[in-house]
């Protein structure tokens, strides 16, 4: 069994990236049974692109001993990390395998880029060499990343950012649409970069950061 966790937009996206990839290898290797939402997120009878949506009660309840691939399209990093320790804790069955459009641009030498559990790469993404991108981290459409970066989990790159390289990402950071963040940097953990924001130093702290240069709200 096949599920996506969430029904909003990246849901869709993730969704679309399974049957891009179902049409590239002329499988059904990637289809998905159903969405899986917040109970308070069901109505009766509800679809999305003519796929079931069952609620997280009604799920756990059904399919607690079935082997389960699950791809968790939620946009934040902190909801994202809590509903993957809700799914671990319910059944150890349910792996998390990476997804990858493909038409993404990476390295295909063995060890050059390495994807952890739960990555999800959407169209249009250029990745090069010697990279790491840690446990259910998202990179949206047409994002970049340069050699020798290191990504940690549960971060969210929204689309149309550039990494360059020898960048250190923590984790559950959320880079905004077009966020740039420059050569030899590294962000904290749990840090809010927003939408067209440049990093052009390391930011050693969490929080808020906005503008070029990207500066610390208060």
């Amino acid at each position: 069994m096949n599920v996506i966790f969430g029904a909003s937009g990246f849901a869709k996206e993730t969704f679309l990236i399974c049957r891009r990839l179902n049409k590239a290898n002329n499988t059904v290797a990637n289809n998905i049974d159903y969405f899986v939402v917040d109970d308070k997120d069901t109505r009766s009878e509800a679809t999305l692109h003519g796929i079931p949506i069952i609620g997280e009660s009604s799920f756990f309840n059904q399919f607690q001993n079935l082997e389960i691939s699950a791809y968790i399209a939620i946009g934040s990093p902190a909801i994202r990390k809590s509903i993957v320790e809700k799914i671990s804790r319910w059944n150890t069955k349910v792996n998390f395998p990476p997804l990858v459009d493909p038409s993404v641009i990476m390295d295909e030498d063995v060890g050059r880029v390495i994807l952890d559990e739960g990555v999800i790469i959407c169209a249009g993404v250029i990745m090069t060499t010697d990279i790491k991108i840690g446990r259910f981290t998202h990179i949206n459409l047409d994002t970049t990343v340069g050699h020798d970066v290191e990504i940690s989990s549960f971060t969210t790159l929204s689309p149309g950012c550039h990494i360059s390289g020898k960048v250190s990402i923590g984790s559950c950071v959320f880079c905004g649409t077009g966020a740039v963040i420059l050569e030899n940097l590294s962000i904290a953990d749990k840090t809010t970069l927003g939408a067209a924001g440049v990093v052009v130093k390391n930011i050693t702290e969490s929080g808020v950061y906005v503008g070029i240069p990207a500066k610390r709200m208060n």
